[in-house]
């Protein structure tokens, strides 16, 4: 051991005493046992599969043997019992894992209840949000807009270490924009204003943006927290952004799900242990949520989808009413920065990105200026079924059309704004479309389309109109049954679609338990 010492230290002289060498040996001893701890741990998080319950349990054993004589391994066993009881909680050893808890953090009061643990296996419960405070949308971005994005934060590209993101001593980032700016981040943000403007209305008072990124190994969560400027240490209290967006880049089931609690900032009662709810990974999948409401991420369950090496890869973006930056980018990337222009990595996040996709072009030739035009969002609407007679067949339900409600985003012109209300316009090529009067605020409009140019099922010369059949027929009554199943079962998580609304995400009934 001496020799051993020594040599680790490069000491050349003896030492001046025993008592010092053994000192010495049992820093070296717990500074060895705290790295396998956090190897341990990191794994677990990496992929949190059933083998990894024993060696979490055998590095908390021998942690908590260690730190009996060694204070300063307290730490790194407060962190390994918390790993412990996550992995009991998730496979349903809730009693053992209650137990560890209470060893470790006897002040603690409540943990995440089971439901929100064990996510994808509780029954849905009802939920107590008001009105205006979350919304979850499906295909939220158009297709060309989402991989640009997906593309600027890609696992394995250069922003992750341009901003050290695998250290664990560097500190959170962001960046501010103004809505009127352009790159990819501000785009998406303009996309998001307009999607949500109705579920959260608050949306629509922002002109800026502050955006962050996060690459989790599919077991990692986040603490429950609050979004707020300048972490919450204002001089007036918190201030809350306008309402929070979170929009997923990774794989479905990759890393655990948002919980969005019904707590809010300032509340003088406990409130979160009502009511929650939760919305599972899926890629181009988002989440709006009133800036002043408690959230977290959840851990993932069960080994990770794609490998180790997968990461759950979220953009978060907080909208302001009058955002600016705190902070210029000079050292280590911190809070609320202004966006650089010379760097490297930044060439994805200002790439034009081309809103045709890669379908062929639909001759639409309605031009508007881009810098001085009004964002609007386009319903074109199509019939809800892809044949003439969805009763007559075995499986009507098969027949419904996923495009038949298709949300596009463009600009018009400034002075469409200052239109009566029951104007109606032709958009070259496309149609004739109305604003609509309820979804419409100012600075994001809405259109549905009324008439189309085309019509698909216009019938042939030679081929005959296909009859109706009675709507007190027996194929109708079975399909009005189904249409009602589906819109009153619509819980479990959703598939993909463009702006399709996914309130199927799981409502929870409760969010906390008691340790006590």
């Amino acid at each position: 051991m001496s020799s051993d010492l020594r040599h680790d230290l490069r000491q050349t002289k003896p030492f001046p005493s025993p008592e010092t060498e053994a000192a010495l040996s049992v820093l070296r001893t717990a500074a060895l046992l705290g790295s396998a701890v956090a190897e341990t741990l990191k794994q677990a998080r990496r992929d949190p599969s059933d083998e990894s319950l024993e060696r979490l349990r055998g590095a908390l054993l021998m942690i908590e043997r260690a730190a009996a004589t060694a204070p300063q391994l307290d730490a790194a066993a407060q962190n390994c019992a918390r790993a412990y009881a996550l992995a009991l909680f998730q496979r349903g050893r809730a009693q053992e894992g209650t137990v560890i808890l209470r060893h470790r953090f006897p002040d603690a009061r409540y943990r995440l209840a089971d439901d929100v643990l064990m996510y994808g296996t509780a029954k849905p419960g009802a939920t107590r949000f008001e009105k205006g405070s979350v919304a979850a949308y499906d295909g939220a971005l158009p297709e060309a807009l989402f991989r640009a994005v997906a593309k600027a934060l890609a696992p394995e590209g250069a922003f992750w270490p341009a901003h050290a993101y695998d250290d664990e001593t560097s500190g959170f980032f962001s960046y501010v924009h103004s809505l009127d700016e352009a790159g990819v981040v501000v785009e998406a943000a303009r996309r998001f204003r307009t999607l949500f403007g109705k579920a959260v209305p608050a949306i629509a008072e922002a002109t800026g943006i502050e955006w962050w990124t996060h690459r989790r190994p599919h077991g990692a969560g986040h603490q429950l927290h609050f979004d707020s400027a300048d972490e919450g240490a204002g001089v007036d209290g918190p201030e809350h952004p306008l309402c929070s967006v979170v929009l997923y880049l990774s794989e479905a089931r990759l890393g655990g799900p948002t919980l969005v609690t019904t707590q809010c900032s300032g509340d003088t009662e406990m409130r979160c242990r009502d009511a929650a709810a939760l919305v599972p990974v899926a890629p181009n999948r988002a989440v709006c949520f009133r800036g002043d409401l408690l959230h977290c991420v959840v851990p993932g369950r069960g080994p990770a989808p794609g490998g180790e090496t997968a990461r759950r890869v979220t953009l978060m973006i907080s909208f302001w009413r009058r955002p600016h930056a705190r902070h210029d980018r000079e050292g280590a990337p911190r809070a609320a920065m202004r966006f650089p222009t010379a760097d490297e990595w930044t060439a994805p996040f200002r790439a034009r990105v081309d809103n045709a996709d890669d379908a062929k072009p639909t001759g639409v030739i309605h031009w508007v200026d881009a810098e001085h035009g009004l964002p609007a969002s386009f319903r074109l609407i199509e019939r809800l079924f892809t044949v003439p007679d969805p009763a007559s067949e075995e499986d009507p339900m098969a027949t419904l059309n996923p495009d038949s409600l298709v949300e596009q985003i463009g600009w018009v012109e400034p002075s469409v704004a200052e239109d009566p209300m029951d104007t109606r316009y032709q958009f070259e090529r496309t149609g004739y479309f109305w604003r609509d009067p309820e979804d419409s605020l100012p600075g994001a409009l809405v259109f549905n389309q009324i008439v189309a140019l085309k019509d698909t099922w216009a019938p042939k010369p030679d081929a005959p109109t296909p009859p109706l059949s009675s709507p007190r027929s027996a194929a109708a009554e079975r399909l009005r049954r189904k249409l009602r199943a589906a819109s009153e079962g619509a819980g479990g998580e959703g598939g993909g679609g463009f702006a399709r609304l996914c309130w199927r995400a799981p409502r929870i009934g409760a969010t906390l338990s008691s340790l006590r």
